[in-house]
């Protein structure tokens, strides 16, 4: 019981850094809908606890309806762009030499390695069986799905390098996280598209 006390407040963490990455890659998507004038309400989202069915509903269905494959295909990679900014982002902070309380380190590992494995997820899995946001990319132009998979397997690579220089005690526990986390994702994006 003392040892699960002990880790609890790094599953929490976790939790809140997955939930966080998917809550701001649903807020890319609705910040497109909101350019094109189909979402009038920017931080109305859907993330449920558990993840299943996340979206940027609810938009304006009949103005989405009139939008250009150009604009279809901007929205559908906005919620992806904005998982890959974060990462940059929250690396680029990870790289500034300060003393950061440990709880915080390990948030911020964890909310990098979330946004990558979502943003992975989407352009290799997704690519390959298209799914999500990766179905638009499809209909838009499907010549863009190869580099796009490339871009997918570079960012497998950042997360193999993250895991291999997190510190010790942590890199078990990140290889299960991300195993399971593109799991479920891979495996929630086919379940609710098809």
């Amino acid at each position: 019981m003392k040892k699960l006390w002990h880790v609890l407040p790094y599953i929490l963490l976790a939790y809140a850094a997955l939930y966080g990455a998917i809550w701001l890659h649903e807020l890319g998507h609705s910040l497109a809908y909101y350019y094109f004038d189909c979402k009038s309400d920017l931080l109305h989202l859907h993330v449920p606890a558990h993840f299943a069915n996340a979206n940027p509903y609810p938009i304006n269905e009949t103005r989405t309806a009139t939008l250009e494959s150009w604009q279809q295909f901007y929205i559908s990679m906005a919620g992806i762009g904005m998982n890959i900014v974060l990462a940059l982002g929250t690396w680029l902070l990870s790289q500034i030499p300060f003393d950061t309380p440990r709880l915080l380190h390990f948030f911020g590992s964890f909310f990098l390695l979330s946004n990558l494995i979502e943003a992975a997820t989407y352009l290799t899995v997704s690519n390959i069986y298209p799914t999500g946001d990766l179905l638009e990319v499809h209909r838009y132009n499907p010549a863009l799905c190869l580099p796009l998979l490339f871009l997918g397997l570079l960012l497998i690579y950042a997360i193999v390098a993250l895991v291999a220089k997190a510190p010790r005690p942590w890199q078990r526990s990140m290889v299960i996280f991300s195993i399971i986390t593109a799991l479920c994702m891979s495996g929630l994006r086919i379940l609710f598209d098809h």
